[in-house]
């Protein structure tokens, strides 16, 4: 008889997936998810479980390839969810404890990277 086991704190699936489109000008722009459909439990005592959540992400951006910069525009979780990004394995979760971390609201990263 074989027993299933999980760890805490690690969820059973986590599914990211992109679409993005790009020209030969050097624009491109795609959405991506990150999708965790079940839920899983933050201590080894399974007292604490985390909700499935679903963010839904954006990039956008210009690559100019000659001269080895770009310049890019992203918004995440653009629904504006509220989720646990991080879990600190406990043995057992109590009211006293502090092992979960909130994910961020809504946030817009502009960069302008460049290879050297």
């Amino acid at each position: 008889m074989t027993t299933t086991v999980w760890l805490a704190g690690v969820p059973t699936h986590l599914i990211r997936a992109d679409l993005l489109y790009k020209r030969l000008n050097g624009f491109y722009a795609g959405a991506n998810i990150e999708w965790m459909p079940k839920s899983y439990y933050a201590d080894n005592a399974n007292t604490t479980a985390l909700d499935p959540n679903c963010l839904l992400n954006f990039r956008l951006g210009f690559e100019h390839f000659a001269s080895r910069w770009s310049v890019y525009v992203e918004g995440r979780n653009l629904f504006d969810k509220r989720y646990i990004s991080t879990v600190d394995v406990a043995g057992t979760d109590t009211a006293a404890s502090q092992i979960l971390y909130p994910g961020s609201g809504r946030p817009i990263r502009v960069g302008v990277p460049y290879d050297l």
